[in-house]
Formats: C-alpha cells, sequence, structure tokens
C-alpha cells in the first residue's frame, strides 16, 4: 500500500540514521513532487556531509557497440558484421584515458559479445593499472 509521503517523518528517519522501507520510497516516488524529493536527498546530504561536496573525474570507455540481447534500452544496437560494428583493443582504450587529463575512475562499459574471454578484459584492466595505478576501475556489470 502507498502512501502519500510525509517529509517531517522521512527526515525523522535520516535524523536516526535509519532505512526508508519500501512503501515509503514507493510514496516518494508515485506521491512526491521533485522538491519533496531533493528537499529529502538534500537533508539527508547535508547530515552526512555538511556543505562539502565532492565530486570525481570520470571517463566512459566503451569497448563494443554490438549486443547479443538487443533489449533496446542501452546504446549497442549494432549487428556483428555492421559496418558501424567495433571491439576496440585494450590499447585503443588505454589511449582514449591518456586523451582525457584528470581521470580518476574509468566506467568500463560495452554490448554483451560471448567471444569475447575473461582474458581481454583483464588485459584491459592490467594495462590500465599499471600505466595509471590510482585510477579506480567500474567494469563488469552484473550482465
Amino acid at each position: 500500500m502507498y502512501y502519500k509521503s510525509d517529509l517531517k517523518s522521512l527526515k525523522g528517519k535520516i535524523d536516526n540514521d535509519e532505512r526508508f522501507s519500501f512503501d515509503e520510497g514507493c510514496a516518494l516516488f508515485y506521491d512526491s513532487n521533485l522538491a519533496d524529493i531533493k528537499e529529502a536527498a538534500d537533508y539527508a546530504r547535508a547530515k552526512r556531509a555538511g556543505d562539502k561536496v565532492y565530486f570525481i573525474v570520470n571517463k566512459h570507455l566503451y569497448y563494443y557497440n554490438v549486443c547479443v540481447w538487443k533489449c533496446g534500452f542501452c546504446a549497442f544496437p549494432k549487428d556483428k558484421g555492421d559496418p558501424l560494428a567495433y571491439t576496440k583493443s585494450p590499447q585503443e582504450l588505454l589511449a582514449q584515458i591518456d586523451a582525457a587529463p584528470f581521470i580518476q575512475e574509468v566506467r568500463i562499459t560495452g554490448g554483451v559479445n560471448p567471444d569475447l574471454s575473461l582474458n581481454y578484459f583483464c588485459g584491459i584492466f592490467s594495462m590500465i593499472k599499471e600505466k595509471y595505478p590510482k585510477i579506480h576501475i567500474e567494469a563488469l556489470a552484473p550482465t
């Protein structure tokens, strides 16, 4: 059952370091306006971090733009053999990092390709870590 969100109640949970329940999350999603959600989020952020704001500089690396799943909501709609299809080498991905100053994190993503082995990904990770040991690598999504 969903109910109208009560920001005072949610702020109380934030003050007590309690998680919102499923129903409270749904209420925020379905019944709140964007200003209410922003207010609750900003309140939680301020409680945790005060007025400090942190950010990182990241770079998205796309290794492959063909996907066998054809789910329709991602950016990898090419078929094998399509003239615009690509599989990037670890060296090509490293060159993209080289060209982007101040990178702190790379997010490596692409289409689902059963022909790419674990060695392919280990090669990418090894090359990045060898040249840029402090860069955080975010990769290998659950798919």
